[in-house]
């Protein structure tokens, strides 16, 4: 019975820990990065990155930036890294997604880029 009642009074907790809308803090002055599942965000400008991840968030957590150029540095795994830079605006959302680079003889090429999750511009594109 106990166990019953503990765990029905944690619902609320973790309920409320999910992940919540985007909203650009009281002056609308922030953006949001966020990342692809298999690659963790590491440093943003050369400072560790500060992420907010739920308890029952999955994937990647998102960083909120001040505007502004940035600099961000991911890692998948341990050998894949992937350096981008972008301009990021006030109150935007921008996604790492792969996308198509054209093809070659040995099919379609694949890079990462970063697109603004609104307007579908490409901020930013791995060389």
């Amino acid at each position: 019975m106990r166990r019953t009642c503990l765990l029905l009074a944690l619902i609320p907790l973790l309920v409320s820990c999910a992940s919540q809308p985007f909203v650009a803090g009281a002056q609308g002055n922030l953006c949001r990065i966020e990342g692809e599942e298999s690659w963790t965000l590491k440093t943003v400008d050369g400072q560790p990155a500060k992420v907010k991840k739920g308890i029952l968030d999955e994937g990647a957590p998102p960083a909120d930036l001040e505007p502004g150029r940035h600099e961000l540095f991911w890692t998948r795994g341990r050998t894949d890294k992937l350096t981008l830079s972008f301009a990021c605006k006030p109150a935007h959302r921008y996604k790492l997604r792969e996308g198509e680079a054209g093809a070659d003889i040995y099919g379609a090429r694949k890079r990462w880029m970063v697109e603004d999750a609104d307007t579908k511009e490409v901020v930013a594109a791995q060389k």
